[in-house]
């Protein structure tokens, strides 16, 4: 692949520039510090792999331009392509133009063209001296794992992952380690586990005495029921001595009836011939009107049958039905469907004339895709006051500007007068002597007052030369910071004046002599003073001046602090606007001060849609309605079609039908209803004599006879077993209280037993009872014993609370081991792929690195030695001695790692054919070794494009095939190097 040429739209300084790459395949970027080679080089890097948004908005240009370009390239397989990257269109992504005028994605071009990540590229293709830097502080023995990662991957973050994987694995285990986490959670799992067998061997206790205490309480259990059983066999005894005489008498009755059984006397109906008697008298007239109803139901069942041919099926009727039934509201949907027609039409002009009015270029079509938050109109009603507030105060600023601008030229035109009417340094020495000459004479009774007078021209002097010495150091702060050149001369001559100033002040002392004052020099003396005088009131007005200049510039450095603020806030209030505008692509056509009322409008505009779509929504309902109906109406009728021409004689068809189904339904039941109350007449006939015959047979079938005469004698009988039945009831009644079920059972077979016996049966139970009494207070007592044991023992929890916190640490034990090994395997499977690497391919490398060293140092250097057994790289030189790359000058190390980066690129281009572009990579080469770098670099572009950004004009080559690019404030081309 070749870069033909590059048109940048904005990218850091860069805006509106081109660069032409075709016409050589090296082509050299010269500029200074700052003149923006790096920021082409991330442009370049930009277009052809992308940036996320927030590294875009960096390289944002200052004017607030957009960021982007366009790259023409060319490829063996594709031939001519156009890139553009655009941050504002396609969410920053890269559009691809072929030749042949199709358009290709991104994914496109980095799977079919480039092949390589952006951080793989750089590692490969694209390096810089920061680069370098990086490697130079690594030790020694990390070296050649860093280059060897290079080589495995384009990048050293194979080196880096290794050594997280080393610290990984040390932090979680060592074989003799203590600090490691495992190996402390082992010691952690130790010592809880020695703690847990010591209060399982209290545990075992615990249990013993528990299963003696359950077995105490299960024997206790079984002497209370023995017990109870006692006392309730004791009560039954006694209650048998009271009851004796009965349980006789119920043994004899029982006997009787027992044989009276056996006869059959028991099986005989209660009044069972008085009850035979009154069955015969009901039966005779209910047999004679059974008859007559048979005869008048089989008539009438004649006629329902030829009825029922004439009918039609129920579901045909309910559909007839259920249609006469719907005609009103058939007709009330035609109504609606012609008003609902004519609301959609309204509506429809309604929303059209409402986007007319609005002029944003939305289609009715586009409001479906608009979606608008309830609080966007508070929002864009911020941005607009905003907006406004922003004007006002920038207006504001550029006013007190000007104010501030009026008063420092008013200030300057002041200090110029001054300029002129002050007098000149030596005038006003001159004058300040004669006026110190003739305040005192030196002679006679003054000579004392002349002496302090002169003292006092000396003090004045020196205040004066102090105060000359602040005035030009104020000058020349001034002028520093202010960048006015024409302050610095004056404050030189301030200062060389207040020193002669001086120096003429003491001369004239030493030579001054002893006068006296004539007329003229009285006169002299006056106007001397007065121009003093003058010329100290300038001198206090220019310092008033200077001390209003200095707030000016105060206010100044204000005003700009504020500016700078004002297009801050503009310049996010623009990002603002932008990030709506891409939101809502309308808003592009509306001024902002109009957003907030265009909100209404389309509120209103989307509330009208809605009403259209759901208008649209019931027609669609009421015409499914209607057409079902026809459907129905056509199915019933039995007509070819029905439509809305003929749906009202088809009605009127349907409505006749209907009716003449209705008399035939109304006949059929009048006649249904007679031989239902027919029927039930004789099933109540039926029903009312079954009662009476069956009765009789029960009253046969419980005697066990078949004729009259058997029953009969059978009811004599039946009466004595009655007498003898009640006696053994009532005995039955009064023993069941005292006696239970199994001991009547035993009166039926065996007799009662003597009333001497059950005494005797009694005193043993009552004696066998005192003695289980004792007994069973022994036993409670143990068992409150073993009770109160067992409770000291359940208020000790550590068993549980050490168990718990065992399978935690446990569970937490897993957790690391399990992690452990991850990274184990991880490091495992990284330490093969790099075996495998340097079996395959670091040879070819290493011999092409080999080639390049050599001829960058001149043959210095004649082999390089891939890194082995934890070694880093070494070299030999021509007297066959070897050096690790920490043992090189930092200019060969360069250049050794240049070479393998080179190497590297040149063994990859057989599936990478990309260029190789380099930032000032060759700072630390001296000029034999540059020399020979570009010569490299010169053949290397036979077969690669070689895009190289250097500060050094001394670099270029003297090949013809270098095309140069000088960089200054516009980047213009020069030439082809010749």
């Amino acid at each position: 692949m070749k870069i033909n040429s590059a048109y940048i739209y904005g990218f850091g300084k860069w805006e509106h520039q081109e660069l032409d790459f075709s016409k050589h395949s090296f082509s050299m970027i010269i500029g200074e510090n700052e003149s923006g080679k790096s920021t082409i080089r991330q442009f370049l890097l930009f277009m052809l792999f992308g940036f996320p948004p927030r590294k875009r908005e960096f390289y944002r240009p200052n004017t607030g331009g957009n960021v982007g370009g366009r790259l023409a390239i060319s490829t063996e397989d594709e031939g001519e392509i156009v890139l553009e990257r655009d941050h504002n269109r396609f969410n920053g992504e890269l559009q691809c133009y072929l030749s042949n005028g199709e358009r290709k994605s991104e994914e496109w071009f980095r799977t079919n063209v480039v092949g390589l990540s952006l951080d793989t590229y750089q590692s490969i293709f694209s390096f810089d001296a920061q680069e370098l830097y990086q490697l130079h502080t690594m030790k020694a023995e990390e070296l050649g794992e860093v280059l060897l990662g290079v080589g495995m991957t384009g990048s050293d973050q194979i080196y880096a992952i290794e050594k997280r994987l080393d610290q990984y694995l040390n932090e979680l285990f060592k074989p003799q380690g203590r600090n490691p986490a495992i190996n402390q959670q082992v010691e952690r799992l130790e010592a809880i586990s020695q703690e847990i067998a010591r209060l399982e061997h209290e545990q075992e206790l615990y249990v013993q005495t528990r299963d003696e205490q359950r077995q105490l309480q299960q024997t206790l259990q079984e002497l209370i029921d023995k017990q109870e059983e006692l006392q309730e066999k004791e009560a039954r005894l006694t209650k048998k001595l009271e009851i004796h005489p009965q349980m006789v008498d119920y043994y004899v009755t029982l006997s009787e009836l027992t044989r009276l059984e056996k006869a059959e006397a028991n099986r005989f109906p209660t009044q069972g011939v008085e009850r035979y008697q009154q069955l015969k008298d009901k039966l005779l007239p209910i047999l004679s009107e059974i008859r007559v109803l048979k005869s008048t139901i089989e008539s009438y069942e004649t006629d329902i049958t030829e009825i029922e041919k004439q009918l039609v099926s129920h579901e045909q009727l309910r559909k007839m039905e259920h249609l006469l039934q719907r005609a009103n509201t058939i007709q009330q949907v035609k109504l609606n469907m012609d008003f609902k027609h004519n609301e959609s039409d309204h509506l429809k002009e309604e929303l059209r004339q409402l986007l007319q009015r609005i002029n944003a270029g939305i289609e009715v079509s586009d409001l479906d895709e608009i979606s608008i938050p309830f609080h966007i109109e508070d929002y864009w009603n911020q941005l607009h006051q905003e907006k406004e507030k922003l004007i006002h105060s920038q207006n504001q600023l550029s006013e007190e500007s000007s104010a501030l601008e009026r008063q420092r030229k008013n200030i300057e035109v002041q200090q110029d007068r001054l300029k002129r009417e002050l007098l000149p340094e030596q005038k006003v020495q001159e004058l300040e002597a004669i006026r110190d000459r003739y305040d005192f004479s030196p002679g006679g009774q003054n000579n004392s007052s002349w002496s302090k007078a002169q003292n006092k021209r000396i003090r004045r002097s020196t205040q004066q030369l102090i105060l000359g010495g602040i005035l030009a150091f104020l000058f020349g702060i001034a002028g520093y910071f202010l960048h006015v050149e024409l302050l610095f001369p004056i404050g030189v001559s301030i200062a060389i004046l207040s020193i002669g100033q001086v120096i003429f002040v003491r001369n004239f002392i030493k030579n001054d002599k002893s006068e006296s004052l004539t007329t003229g020099e009285v006169e002299l003396y006056t106007k001397a003073k007065r121009q003093l005088e003058s010329h100290y009131a300038l001198i206090e007005e220019w310092r008033q001046l200077e001390a209003h200049f200095v707030q000016i510039r105060t206010t100044s450095l204000k005003l700009q602090e504020k500016e700078q603020f004002y297009e801050q806030a503009a310049q996010q209030l623009q990002q603002k606007v932008h990030q709506q505008i891409e939101a809502y692509p309308f808003l592009e056509r509306i001024e902002l001060s109009y957003w907030p009322r265009l909100y209404s409008y389309l509120e209103a505009a989307l509330e009208k849609r809605k009403q259209w779509q759901q208008i649209q929504k019931e027609l669609v309902e009421l015409y499914n309605t209607y057409q079902t109906f026809e459907a129905e109406l056509t199915d019933v009728v039995k007509v070819e079609t029905v439509s809305l021409k003929n749906v009202d004689n088809a009605m009127e068809e349907l409505s006749q039908q209907y009716r003449a189904q209705k008399q035939l339904m109304e006949q059929m039941e009048y006649l249904k209803h007679q031989v239902e109350e027919k029927t039930t007449r004789l099933s109540e006939f039926e029903e009312r004599i079954i009662p009476y015959e069956d009765e009789i047979q029960q009253l046969f079938e419980v005697t066990g006879v078949h004729e009259e005469d058997e029953y009969l004698k059978r009811g004599a009988l039946h009466e004595k077993w009655e007498k003898a039945d009640q006696h053994f009831r009532q005995l039955y009644h009064a023993l069941s209280v005292s006696l239970a079920n199994h001991e009547l059972e035993e009166l039926r077979s065996v007799p009662p037993i003597e009333q001497e016996k059950i005494e005797l049966e009694r005193e043993q139970v009552r004696k066998t009872l005192e003695e289980q009494f004792i007994t069973i207070k022994d036993i409670r007592q143990s068992i409150a014993d073993l009770h109160s044991k067992l409770t000291m023992m359940e208020k000790s929890e550590h068993y549980s609370k050490y168990l718990h916190e065992f399978y935690a640490e446990k569970v937490t034990l897993q957790e690391q081991i399990k992690r452990w090994t991850t990274y184990k395997i991880a490091q495992t499977a990284l330490q093969k792929a790099k075996q495998n690497y340097l079996d395959n391919h670091m040879p070819t490398i290493m011999e092409v690195t080999t080639a390049l060293f050599k001829q960058l140092t001149d043959g210095k250097y004649k082999r390089v030695f891939a890194p082995m057994d934890g070694n880093s790289i070494q070299v030999e030189n021509d007297r066959g001695q070897r050096f690790q790359v920490n043992q090189l000058s930092q200019g060969t190390s360069d250049q050794l790692y240049i070479a393998l980066r080179l190497a590297l690129g040149t063994v990859m281009s057989e599936q990478y054919g990309l260029p190789f572009i380099m930032d000032d990579a060759f700072v630390h080469f001296d000029e034999k070794r540059s020399g020979r770098m570009m010569d490299i670099l010169v053949h290397l572009s036979e077969r690669h494009q070689v895009l190289l950004f250097s500060c050094r004009a001394e670099l270029l080559p003297s090949s013809e095939d270098v095309h140069v690019i000088s960089l200054s404030g516009n980047l213009t081309e020069n030439r082809s190097h010749s």
